[in-house]
Protein backbone atom coordinates (compact mmCIF):
# COMPACT_ATOMS: atom_id res chain seq x y z
CA UNK A 1 0.00 0.00 0.00
CA UNK A 2 1.09 3.00 -0.53
CA UNK A 3 1.51 5.61 2.04
CA UNK A 4 2.34 9.35 1.26
CA UNK A 5 3.78 9.88 4.85
CA UNK A 6 6.84 7.36 4.23
CA UNK A 7 7.56 9.46 0.53
CA UNK A 8 5.13 7.71 -1.45
CA UNK A 9 7.44 4.43 -0.67
CA UNK A 10 5.36 1.32 -0.25
CA UNK A 11 4.75 0.14 3.05
CA UNK A 12 3.57 -3.34 4.08
CA UNK A 13 0.76 -2.30 6.98
CA UNK A 14 -1.87 -5.30 8.36
CA UNK A 15 -5.27 -4.44 8.38
CA UNK A 16 -7.99 -5.38 11.10
CA UNK A 17 -11.87 -5.62 10.81
CA UNK A 18 -13.68 -6.19 13.89
CA UNK A 19 -17.23 -7.36 12.79
CA UNK A 20 -17.72 -9.76 9.51
CA UNK A 21 -20.76 -8.59 8.06
CA UNK A 22 -21.49 -7.42 5.03
CA UNK A 23 -19.32 -4.01 5.18
CA UNK A 24 -16.19 -6.08 6.20
CA UNK A 25 -16.87 -8.17 3.63
CA UNK A 26 -17.14 -5.89 1.07
CA UNK A 27 -14.26 -3.66 2.50
CA UNK A 28 -11.90 -6.81 2.04
CA UNK A 29 -13.26 -8.03 -1.08
CA UNK A 30 -12.60 -4.51 -2.47
CA UNK A 31 -9.12 -4.73 -0.87
CA UNK A 32 -7.84 -8.21 -2.08
CA UNK A 33 -8.78 -7.61 -5.57
CA UNK A 34 -7.23 -4.19 -5.91
CA UNK A 35 -4.13 -3.39 -7.83
CA UNK A 36 -2.02 -2.90 -4.60
CA UNK A 37 -3.36 -5.28 -1.81
CA UNK A 38 -2.57 -5.43 1.66
CA UNK A 39 -0.70 -8.58 2.57
CA UNK A 40 -1.96 -9.31 5.85
CA UNK A 41 -5.88 -9.04 6.78
CA UNK A 42 -7.12 -9.68 10.22
CA UNK A 43 -10.98 -10.61 10.52
CA UNK A 44 -12.82 -11.04 13.22
CA UNK A 45 -14.69 -14.58 14.50
CA UNK A 46 -17.84 -12.27 15.00
CA UNK A 47 -19.41 -14.24 12.28
CA UNK A 48 -17.77 -17.14 11.68
CA UNK A 49 -19.28 -18.26 8.69
CA UNK A 50 -18.55 -14.89 6.49
CA UNK A 51 -14.65 -15.03 8.09
CA UNK A 52 -13.91 -18.40 6.95
CA UNK A 53 -15.42 -17.61 3.70
CA UNK A 54 -13.09 -14.63 3.42
CA UNK A 55 -10.22 -16.79 4.67
CA UNK A 56 -10.73 -19.13 2.27
CA UNK A 57 -11.20 -16.88 -0.64
CA UNK A 58 -7.67 -14.56 -0.24
CA UNK A 59 -4.56 -15.81 1.26
CA UNK A 60 -3.76 -12.87 3.11
CA UNK A 61 -6.82 -13.26 5.45
CA UNK A 62 -7.09 -15.41 8.52
CA UNK A 63 -9.59 -15.32 11.06
CA UNK A 64 -8.52 -13.73 14.64
CA UNK A 65 -9.10 -15.76 17.86
CA UNK A 66 -10.62 -12.96 19.06
CA UNK A 67 -11.89 -9.04 18.60
CA UNK A 68 -8.61 -8.06 21.31
CA UNK A 69 -6.16 -10.69 18.88
CA UNK A 70 -7.29 -8.32 15.88
CA UNK A 71 -6.39 -4.88 17.87
CA UNK A 72 -2.64 -6.51 19.04
CA UNK A 73 -1.74 -8.23 15.69
CA UNK A 74 -2.79 -4.90 13.23
CA UNK A 75 -1.72 -1.36 12.29
CA UNK A 76 -5.13 0.26 11.68
CA UNK A 77 -8.13 -1.69 12.85
CA UNK A 78 -11.70 -1.62 11.72
CA UNK A 79 -14.94 -1.25 14.15
CA UNK A 80 -17.66 -2.29 11.44
CA UNK A 81 -20.84 -3.33 13.74
CA UNK A 82 -23.85 -1.38 14.30
CA UNK A 83 -23.99 1.53 16.63
CA UNK A 84 -26.49 -0.76 19.37
CA UNK A 85 -23.40 -2.81 20.14
CA UNK A 86 -20.57 -0.73 19.53
CA UNK A 87 -19.86 0.54 22.88
CA UNK A 88 -20.21 -3.09 24.24
CA UNK A 89 -17.28 -4.20 21.81
CA UNK A 90 -15.25 -1.26 22.33
CA UNK A 91 -15.33 -1.54 26.52
CA UNK A 92 -13.46 -5.08 26.34
CA UNK A 93 -10.94 -3.90 23.89
CA UNK A 94 -7.54 -2.45 25.24
CA UNK A 95 -5.51 -0.20 23.02
CA UNK A 96 -2.08 -0.17 22.81
CA UNK A 97 0.05 3.26 24.04
CA UNK A 98 -0.46 6.07 21.42
CA UNK A 99 -3.11 4.66 19.35
CA UNK A 100 -5.71 6.69 18.17
CA UNK A 101 -8.85 5.29 19.22
CA UNK A 102 -12.57 6.06 20.25
CA UNK A 103 -15.77 6.58 17.21
CA UNK A 104 -15.63 10.17 18.63
CA UNK A 105 -12.66 10.86 16.28
CA UNK A 106 -14.60 9.63 13.53
CA UNK A 107 -18.13 10.68 13.63
CA UNK A 108 -20.06 9.47 16.45
CA UNK A 109 -21.57 6.33 17.74
CA UNK A 110 -24.85 7.51 16.32
CA UNK A 111 -23.83 6.67 12.64
CA UNK A 112 -25.68 3.57 11.41
CA UNK A 113 -21.87 2.47 11.01
CA UNK A 114 -18.99 3.11 13.02
CA UNK A 115 -16.09 2.61 10.70
CA UNK A 116 -12.17 3.67 11.37
CA UNK A 117 -11.99 2.49 15.70
CA UNK A 118 -8.26 2.76 15.81
CA UNK A 119 -4.96 3.84 14.02
CA UNK A 120 -1.70 2.56 15.41
CA UNK A 121 1.36 4.45 14.20
CA UNK A 122 4.06 2.98 12.51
Amino acid sequence: MVNPQYGGNTVTRSLGFIGTGRITSALVEGLCTAKDPPENVLVSPRNAENAARLAARFSQVSVALSNQTVIESCDCAFLAVVPQIARSVLKDLCFRPGAIHGPQERGGIGRKIVVTVATIPL
